[in-house]
């Protein structure tokens, strides 16, 4: 069966390894979001993944390129995303193509796969994808993302997708409003925010885009709380 272990490599990379190359286009992870135990697998086997091959090749860290997972209608897959967004901080020259607006909620393969490979190919020629969120700050009862892009919404209307939790997790829907590549958020239920998330949901309705029109990533930032003493 082809999820053996080490079956993929034998059949399909590893006869490639005499072959000098630039870099890798990476579009997989379904079978990696099934359940929550996969995703924190992932967490793992990713990394090592991209390593191993750099390794194997020994080109040094050649550049690789992935797909964040699109919209469907798959419970696991937020977290997923979150996996695959949190390797951008791991490893050095990677990048990830951000389509939370393209997919389809019931067809694990998607018809936009030419947008998908121009965004790849975007990243490949160092065009950059969809905003990307930095930091979180938190400031009595709003809390502020700052992105790695200046932010817009995609129709010119009220920006949607984002929810606060306060210190017990739970969330709630929020007010998010977006100046230059700043979003503040707001909520009526969380007097005091410590969680911030975008799109966080199997088939979000979200529209926050970059000033090329790509999709902000969809993301969960935590406030971290200094204890004294």
């Amino acid at each position: 069966h082809p999820f053996e272990p080490g079956f993929l490599w034998d059949a399909g990379i590893g006869p490639l390894i005499p072959f000098s190359i630039r870099g890798a286009a990476w579009y997989q992870g379904e079978s990696n979001a099934s359940t929550d135990w996969r995703v924190r697998q992932h967490d793992v086997l990713f990394p090592l993944l991209v390593s191993d091959w750099r390794k194997q090749w020994g080109l040094g860290d050649f550049q690789f390129l992935y797909v964040q997972l699109p919209r469907m209608e798959r419970p696991w897959w937020p977290m997923f995303r979150e996996s695959q967004r949190l390797l951008l901080g791991q490893l050095s020259n990677v990048g990830m193509a951000i389509t939370i607006d393209l997919g389809d909620p019931n067809d694990v393969h998607p018809r936009e796969k030419r947008e998908v490979g121009r965004r790849l190919a975007r990243l490949a020629l160092g065009k950059g994808s969809g905003p990307l969120p930095l930091t979180l700050t938190v400031s009595g009862k709003q809390a502020t993302v700052v992105f790695s892009d200046k932010l817009r919404t995609r129709d010119n209307g009220m920006v949607a997708g984002f929810e606060a939790a306060g210190s017990d997790g739970v969330y709630h829907p929020a007010h998010a409003t977006i100046a230059g590549d700043r979003a503040v958020v707001t909520s009526s239920f969380v007097p005091r925010i410590r969680s911030v998330r975008y799109a966080w949901a199997p088939v979000p309705t979200a529209n926050v885009v970059g000033d090329t029109g790509l999709p902000a990533s969809p993301f969960e930032l935590h406030h971290i709380v200094q204890l004294k003493g």
